[in-house]
């Protein structure tokens, strides 16, 4: 499996918010976590991405336990997500964010960037051109060199999708992808989905 989780709770206080929880996610495939609010769904995200610690359990990526490993890794080891409430930079352009989005496949050198030497360039360019892929397969030409802060709801939420890709990631966590979207737009969201997967 590219993803398992055996056992795996989290509890707040007095509060037990998961329980036991435990199921495998296979390559390619689309795993979809329901329930009503409150019942954990977004816990789960926290866990996989490290963002919270496990009260008890595991969690294993590509056979490797990632239980205890920092969150700041995560991204690196192919997990990419995007948030129930968005979170992006407000006050940067949608191309600036994208950007933010290749930074684990960043291989930064103080010394070679202070040169701006030639494998500094060809990074650069590298990271330009798996931008440019994703915006044109979100659709989001039009949008490049706007601010997050102007854009429509329904954009924002493309374009946290688009940042999530831009990390080239094994394992894609949609947290309520196509909440707050009107008719067109989920089915703009399915498709993409499908289109990814």
């Amino acid at each position: 499996p590219l993803l398992e989780l055996n056992k795996i709770s989290k509890r707040f206080g007095g509060v037990q918010a998961l329980d036991g929880v435990s199921f495998e996610v296979e390559p390619g495939e689309v795993f979809t976590i329901i329930g009503p609010n409150g019942a954990g769904k977004t816990t789960i995200f926290n866990l996989i991405s490290r963002i919270y610690e496990p009260t008890g359990g595991r969690l294993k990526f590509q056979g490797t336990d990632i239980t205890n490993v920092a969150p700041h890794t995560i991204a690196g080891r192919g997990i990419a997500r995007t948030f129930q409430n968005i979170e992006l930079f407000e006050h940067a352009t949608v191309l600036d964010n994208l950007l933010i989005g290749r930074h684990c496949r960043s291989r930064p050198n103080i010394f070679s960037e202070l040169l701006f030497t030639s494998g500094v360039r060809q990074e650069e360019l590298r990271h330009r051109t798996a931008v440019e892929e994703i915006i044109d397969f979100l659709d989001l030409a039009n949008y490049r060199e706007q601010r997050i802060s102007g854009l429509p709801y329904g954009v924002r939420k493309v374009v946290e999708l688009a940042r999530a890709l831009c990390a080239e990631p094994k394992l894609l966590l949609l947290d309520e992808p196509s909440s707050g979207l009107n008719v067109e737009e989920t089915d703009d969201m399915a498709w993409w989905i499908q289109d990814i997967q």
